[in-house]
């Protein structure tokens, strides 16, 4: 078994964060969504029990970082002046 395809999904998270066409903040929720089910997916998973710790402490890590977002309004204000510009 890879041990990377933990890698996969947060790689793929940072893309969404990253780009030079403009802002990118509109996308961190839906990013940070996708990656917590992921990785929580797997960590209830017989076939990564190797990997339950590392999980574990990820999805620890996106669900602190999620609960930011809880006192801050900036999120909904991006994807308002995202989705208007569109």
């Amino acid at each position: 078994m890879d041990g990377n395809f933990k890698l996969q999904h947060a790689e793929k998270t940072q893309h969404s964060f990253s780009t030079n066409s403009g802002p990118t903040l509109y996308a961190a929720l839906p990013a940070l969504e996708a990656l917590h089910k992921a990785w929580l997916t797997r960590k209830k998973g017989i076939r990564y029990l190797d990997f339950h710790q590392a999980l574990e402490a990820g999805v620890d890590k996106v669900a602190k970082y999620y609960q930011h977002t809880t006192t801050s309004d900036a999120h909904i204000i991006s994807m308002s002046k995202y989705t208007s510009s569109l």
